[in-house]
Order: structure tokens, then sequence, then C-alpha cells
């Protein structure tokens, strides 16, 4: 996606933000802070900072979110295959992904059920496809901690772009589209595609003959990613002008 944006002319940073020299090992106890040194990279090196969007596709659109709740400095957000909820890194994880100030922020601490587990386990041994969003959805469900742990997009001002797959197999995208809606005081645009998986073709390229473990038909998956494409350049140039 950073080639492609960079492509059409747009000034484009790539993010990591755990693996590399100085973060965090893996994606645990990363700090919301990290945006202070984008932002003082921005304004050093890009030749236009008068407006800032940040894309952020499946856990990234965690931490894209948190961060527009913390630094009023991003203008907008784009968001592939949105998380309401600050979730843990992976099932068997008892920590936070994210901090801010040194604390870890809440995260869901519902269980992912006997129901999740059993499936992973004959998915590995059977050598098939996950379907995630099982595990996802009783997690939502067993959590005594929902509120806590949403992301206060109400304190954000950014605009909202989101895309989602109607065939999501990592979790329920659009329940956490619908919630990022509800809860935001700016404007939250929504694109859904019935029969595409998780963040569309990007999983197709990465997962290959795989791609089944994140939802939707392989030419379903194509055309979503092709027609959000067109609306994210068609948005950009509106947020851009």
């Amino acid at each position: 996606m950073s080639d492609y944006l960079c492509s059409d002319g747009y000034e484009v940073l790539a993010v990591s933000y755990f693996g590399l020299n100085g973060q965090s090992e893996s994606l645990e106890r990363v700090p919301v802070e990290i945006y202070e040194e984008i932002y003082s990279y921005i304004k050093e090196n890009c030749q236009n900072s008068d407006t800032i969007t940040v894309l952020g596709f499946s856990k990234g659109t965690e931490l894209a979110l948190l961060m527009s709740t913390y630094y009023d400095t991003i203008d907008n957000l784009v968001l592939f295959g949105p998380l309401a909820h600050v979730s843990k890194p992976n099932h068997l994880a008892e920590v936070s992904p994210w901090t801010y100030d040194g604390k870890e922020l809440d995260y869901l601490d519902g269980k992912f059920g006997a129901r999740g587990y059993s499936q992973a386990v004959i998915s590995v041994l059977l050598n098939k496809p996950y379907d995630q969003r099982i595990s996802m959805t009783a997690e939502l469900k067993n959590s005594t901690n929902l509120e806590e742990a949403r992301i206060k997009v109400e304190n954000s001002s950014a605009k909202i772009l989101i895309f989602y797959g109607g065939d999501d197999r990592a979790y329920d995208a659009k329940l956490n589209s619908d919630i990022i809606k509800e809860h935001a005081k700016s404007e939250v645009i929504i694109h859904g595609y019935e029969n595409a998986g998780h963040t569309f073709a990007n999983v197709i390229e990465k997962y290959g003959h795989n791609y089944r473990l994140f939802g939707g038909d392989i030419d379903s998956n194509i055309e979503a990613d092709l027609d959000s494409k067109r609306i994210l350049l068609e948005t950009l140039e509106l947020w851009h002008k």
C-alpha cells in the first residue's frame, strides 16, 4: 500500500512499531507515544505536513485509532478490517499490546472458549484454515470490561474511512465498524464488501492458496481490493487538497 500511494504522488511513511532495534520484540506493551517520533520525522523530512492521514490494517487499526485519541495532529484515519476494542496480542498472552505513559491499556478480558481452542488445534493438526472469528466472537461475548477496553474514538477529531469484508474470518469487522461509527464525533464513512475476507487482496498476496484462512473467495477479495483503493484515492484527494 505504501508503494501504491507513493506512486500516486503522496508522501508516505511505512511504520514498524515492534520487532526492530529499540522497539518491543513482540506485539506487547508497544507505546502509543511512538507517534511522537513519527510526527517529529514528518515535520523535519516531509514537504507537506499540514494534513496527516494514518492508515492501518487489522491489528494496526487499534494503534491508528488509539494514536488519534491522544494526538489531535492526526486529521484522518483509514482502517481496513477495524477493531473497536483493545484485544490481547494472541490467544495465550495475558498482557496489553499497548501502553501509554508507561501504563498498560485495558484489553478485553473474555476467554476464547473451548470451541475456539479445539477448532484451532484441529485446524493445525489437519493443516486446514482456522476460522479465528469463533474465538474472537467468544472473547467479545465473554468480556466483562467492554467499555474499559473500548477505544475511545469519541476523543478523536479525525475523519474516518473504513473498509471491511462481510466474510472476514479473523473477527466480525462489520460489528467493530458499527461500534466505531456509533461513538465517533467526526465523520465516519464505511464501505463493506459482502463476500470479501480480512483486508482483501493483501492477504491473498501474503498467504497464497491459504487465503480462506481470512475469508472470502479470490474474485471477491480482488474486487474489494481494487474498489477500496479507488475510493481511498478519491478520498485522499479530498482530504489532501
